[in-house]
């Protein structure tokens, strides 16, 4: 595969008379990423990073007839052994453009780096900021493992992308194998933004004329298939690539699982790869579970019953609606509020993921009986409050307390942003307590063992 050379999707500007000098966004600035590991040699895979931002998160300034911003990144890629770092990128994306009726403006904007990276365990760290307003910042880590593809059977990273297209254009940023191939690192598909999961993948060391089935099937938030898909292949080359398109905007908003796989003749499964996405359809709200949304179920609850459950529910509301709750004083407004706020919950909004309301009221009972301590209810505490947001984590490394240190949890969720931990630590006054993460959006502090002694 031929290495890529950075360069930037120049999109249009936002829609603003042209006497408006300097645009401010009102959204918070999201950075979005992504990755894929494709083979290079024996000794090395190729990583191809990718950023996606939108366009309303950004300043603008109008100047030379254009209007203009742009994102500055800092891609950092450390080796966890030598603490060496491999990587030490600083990009600038700029943005100028006349246009400022462009649809593009609801839409991401994307971009993408690639490098020969040997094997080894790595964090990748990733700090993007609003070119012409710094302190709007995000930032994101993610560990990243380098194995070579060796000689056996293997498959790269399964790739959903926005688009995939034929192209003879070898110096565009995202070409490769006669393909542009344009990833989505947002990972949201749906009818209001990408209505087709289109993938794309690599395959190593098949046997040529090998008669195989190609399996593309995608499973929903509990484990379930709801669509399957297969297909006879025979691959006249030993190295070859899979492309595919599935539609979703059939399908409830949330959290879904998409799989590729090869069997052989007899049906066995041989290989198979993973890779975690979520679905937006708005309009598909009828549908949803009617004992846990239905209007009645809100007009029954009293006063006192909605201010507790808008109380419990704070983790997954936003600054806005906690500011709205505030203003409402009938109970009829705050039946509306509810019943309305938890149907957006349920699509998933921003770093929330999607969650129904009987999923979240049943984990404030889990978390009461779990984490209660120091005379607080399990919700209110660190680990409740990770609790509720993303449910049980995958693994719990529970360390006791011994002469020169104290107790300590490591909670690790696999399938969020590609792996996330979170720590916590029983500092002797308050029960366990959060003192690290390497979740967007969560407290961050690398020297957090400090708090052992």
């Amino acid at each position: 595969m031929k290495r890529l050379i950075l360069t930037l999707i120049m999109v249009g500007a936002i829609s603003f008379e042209l006497s408006a000098q300097t645009i401010v966004p009102k959204g918070r600035f999201i950075l979005n990423l992504d990755y894929s590991r494709f083979r290079y040699d024996d000794e090395s895979s190729f990583l191809e990073i990718y950023f996606g931002f939108h366009p309303r998160h950004l300043t603008y300034t109008f100047s030379n007839q254009k209007f203009q911003g742009g994102v500055n990144l800092l891609t950092r890629l450390r080796d966890k052994a030598t603490n060496d770092l491999v990587i030490n990128q600083k990009l600038s994306l700029t943005l100028a453009e006349e246009d400022t009726s462009g649809v593009w403006y609801r839409f991401p904007f994307i971009s993408q780096s690639a490098h020969m990276v040997a094997k080894g365990e790595y964090v990748l760290q990733v700090i993007a900021s609003d070119s012409l307003n710094p302190a709007r910042v995000d930032s994101l880590t993610l560990e990243v493992q380098i194995e070579p593809f060796g000689s056996e059977l293997a498959l790269s990273d399964l790739e959903l992308c926005k688009t995939v297209d034929s192209s003879t254009n070898k110096n565009n940023l995202f070409y490769k194998n006669t393909l542009e191939v344009v990833p989505y690192p947002i990972l949201i598909f749906g009818a209001t933004t990408v209505p087709v999961v289109t993938h794309y993948i690599e395959i190593y060391n098949a046997k040529p004329m090998h008669a195989y089935t190609v399996s593309t099937e995608i499973f929903d938030s509990e484990g379930r298939s709801i669509r399957k898909k297969t297909k006879q292949r025979t691959f006249k080359h030993k190295d070859s690539i899979e492309v595919g398109t599935t539609p979703v905007t059939a399908y409830q908003s949330g959290k879904y699982n998409f799989r590729f796989s090869l069997l052989d003749s007899s049906g066995n499964e041989v290989i198979k790869t993973d890779k975690y996405f979520f679905i937006y359809n708005p309009h598909l709200h009828a549908l949803l579970d009617p004992l846990a949304h239905s209007k009645a179920s809100f007009d029954s609850l009293s006063d006192e019953q909605l201010n507790h459950e808008f109380e419990v529910a704070r983790y997954v509301a936003t600054e806005l609606e906690m500011e709205m709750f505030k203003q409402l004083e009938s109970v009829g407004a705050k039946s509306k509020f509810m019943y309305e706020f938890w149907l957006r919950t349920a699509e998933g909004r921003g770093e929330f993921p999607p969650i129904m309301r009987n999923e979240y009221l049943a984990r404030v009972e889990g978390a009461n009986a779990r984490y209660r301590s120091m005379g607080k209810d399990g919700w209110q505490t660190d680990r409740g409050r990770i609790f509720l947001i993303y449910a049980q984590p995958d693994e719990i490394e529970r360390i006791p307390s011994e002469s020169d240190s104290k107790p300590y949890e490591v909670w690790r969720y696999f399938k969020i942003e590609s792996g996330v931990e979170f720590v916590f630590v029983d500092r002797g006054y308050s029960g366990l307590e959060l003192v690290h993460s390497t979740k967007r959006g969560e407290f961050m502090d690398d020297g957090w063992r400090r708090y052992l002694q």
